[in-house]
């Protein structure tokens, strides 16, 4: 019988928080200052320094679950740009993952 060893045991928070912020720092190209107070915005205080150490840990990890969307209006022809939406797939919430797209970011 084999075991997985947690690469979070020993730290003082949970999952979910960890991949939150470094999911914030790498995705949206903030600052580490930046997630810290949006962080402490949402009730959780926790250093820019913290958040450094986890991205260096945590986010190649981070980056491997990335996956990107089949876009159907994406043919290619353009190298990417204009044909359709680039989205893509960051599965945190154990459940399904929800596509996020560029053009869906801001609009209403």
């Amino acid at each position: 019988m084999s075991t997985s060893i947690n690469p979070y045991r020993g730290f003082r928070f949970p999952a979910a928080i960890i991949n939150e912020a470094v999911w914030l720092y790498h995705c949206f190209s903030l600052s580490l200052r930046e997630v810290e107070l949006i962080l402490a915005a949402r009730g959780i205080e926790v250093s820019y320094e913290t958040i450094r150490e986890w991205g260096l840990r945590f986010g190649r990890d981070s980056a491997n679950t990335l996956r990107f969307c089949d876009d159907p209006g994406n043919d290619g022809s353009s190298g990417g740009f204009g044909g359709g939406a680039t989205a893509m797939y960051f599965p945190f919430t154990g459940g399904r993952p929800e596509c996020v797209s560029e053009f869906s970011m801001g609009s209403t």
